[in-house]
């Protein structure tokens, strides 16, 4: 399937196809060419857009499937116009997805701005901080669509711009993907009404692009938001990554429960067909 993605600023529309990004500009313009060469190193096409403490009524976002909403080089430039957050809440109720990096969180949970987009973000902040040089995050729950190509543990140079990562609080729902040795929590996401959001405890500047890793993590990030790339394995009933008994006693449970969940046959009945059907997928295994 292929979407288009428009920002349309002052009359100026730029068009592109595949797994479209939409990155509000970092505010250093030495860096944004770096971070789009590396998301376009991952297979997508980036659109650059305003700063976010700039982005409001004058500009539409139309048809992207992903938001890079940075606070990091422009972290003090004050808050995001209410229509510029409502903007992104509309995108996300149409099934978007939205990523961030910090300064982000430290703003909404200090100087307590971006409250109107914070009901939708994965977690909170009290504005602590840490100022560190190297980082390592260490993966905590598998999802096959942010772990490809990245390493379970790896090591980056974090960039220090007034600090280098936010302590992060998820919220309830969110799932913590990756652990920081800084600051506990490294990357958080959760889905949000038909979209999803994604947070970054660091302020993934040059120096964390750098990282292959790191850069592979942040365009699988983009690509996670967009709800792309995810096949569903119906023999994997738990969703562990992993095929073994587990997933006989999950499926028996949705069985047992009635869960539309258990009709693997798809003929609006709950019988033994379904449990053929399980079988027979459990067999042929998950691509």
């Amino acid at each position: 399937m292929t979407k288009t993605c428009a920002l349309f600023v002052l009359g100026v529309c730029a068009n592109c196809h595949g797994v479209d990004v939409l990155v509000l500009a970092s505010g250093n313009g030495n860096f944004d060419p770096q971070l789009i060469a590396a998301l376009e190193g991952a297979g997508h096409v980036v659109t650059l857009g305003p700063p976010f403490h700039e982005l409001d009524a004058d500009d539409v976002i139309g048809g992207c499937d992903v938001v890079y909403l940075q606070a990091n080089y422009n972290w003090a430039f004050g808050d995001m116009p209410v229509e510029g957050q409502q903007k992104l809440l509309d995108f996300l109720a149409l099934g978007g997805g939205v990523v961030t990096c910090e300064w982000l969180m430290w703003k909404v949970g200090d100087p307590m701005q971006l409250q109107v987009l914070e009901p939708e973000l994965p977690s909170t902040s009290d504005g602590t901080y840490a100022e560190t040089l190297m980082t390592t995050y260490t993966q905590v729950t598998p999802d096959a669509v942010l772990n490809e190509g990245v390493r379970e543990k790896f090591t980056f140079a974090n960039q220090n711009i007034g600090g280098s990562e936010t302590y992060l609080t998820p919220k309830a729902g969110a799932t913590v993907f990756y652990a920081s040795d800084q600051v506990g929590i490294g990357v958080v996401g959760w889905d949000v009404g038909a979209g999803r959001v994604i947070s970054f405890s660091s302020v993934a500047g040059a120096l964390s692009v750098q990282n292959e890793d790191f850069a592979r993590l942040l365009a699988n990030a983009m690509t996670w938001a967009a709800g792309e790339g995810e096949e569903i394995c119906i023999a994997d009933c738990n969703d562990d990554l992993q095929l073994n008994i587990l997933d006989f006693v999950c499926f028996q449970g949705l069985f047992q429960s009635g869960d539309d969940a258990a009709d693997i046959n798809g003929d609006g009945a709950l019988n033994i067909l379904d449990f053929v059907a399980f079988q027979g997928a459990f067999v042929e295994g998950c691509i």
